[in-house]
C-alpha cells in the first residue's frame, strides 16, 4: 500500500483483506473495493468539510453585516443626539422669546392698570370733593 495526498492507493490488488461480515461471517474485500470505499469516504468527508466552510462563511458574512448595522446605528445615534440637542436649543430659544413677550405684555397690563387706577382714584377724589366729573 502507498499513501499519497491523504489518499490510499493499493499497489497490489491480489491481497485480500478479511473483516467481520454479515451475521458474524468473515468476508473477503478486494483491494478495488477497499480503494473505492476509501475514496467514497474521502469524497463524503470533503463534501462535509466544504459544507462546513460554506456555513462558516455564511456565519462570518452575517456577523459582518450585523456589525455594520450596529456601527451604522451608532452613527445614527450620534446624529439623533445632535438633533436632540438642536431641538432642545430651539425649544429653549422659543420659550425664552415667549417669556419675554409675556413679561412685556404683563408690563403693559400693569401700566394700563396703573393708569386706570389713577383715573379711578381721581374720579373718587372728584366725587368726594365735589369737583367736576369728566
Amino acid at each position: 500500500m502507498e499513501k499519497t495526498d491523504s489518499k490510499v492507493r493499493v499497489v497490489s490488488s491480489e491481497i485480500p483483506l478479511y473483516g467481520p461480515g454479515i451475521l458474524g461471517k468473515r468476508c473477503a474485500m478486494s483491494a478495488e473495493e477497499i480503494t473505492s470505499s476509501v475514496e467514497n469516504i474521502e469524497i463524503e468527508a470533503e463534501n462535509i468539510l466544504e459544507a462546513a466552510r460554506n456555513r462558516a462563511s455564511e456565519i462570518i458574512l452575517k456577523a459582518k453585516e450585523e456589525a455594520s448595522q450596529i456601527l451604522s446605528a451608532e452613527v445614527s445615534l450620534d446624529e439623533v443626539t445632535k438633533d436632540r440637542e438642536q431641538i432642545i436649543k430651539q425649544a429653549e430659544r422659543k420659550a425664552n422669546q415667549e417669556i419675554e413677550a409675556a413679561e412685556k405684555k404683563a408690563a403693559e397690563i400693569m401700566e394700563e392698570a396703573g393708569k386706570k387706577t389713577g383715573d379711578i382714584a381721581r374720579r373718587i377724589a372728584n366725587i368726594i370733593t365735589g369737583a367736576e366729573v369728566r
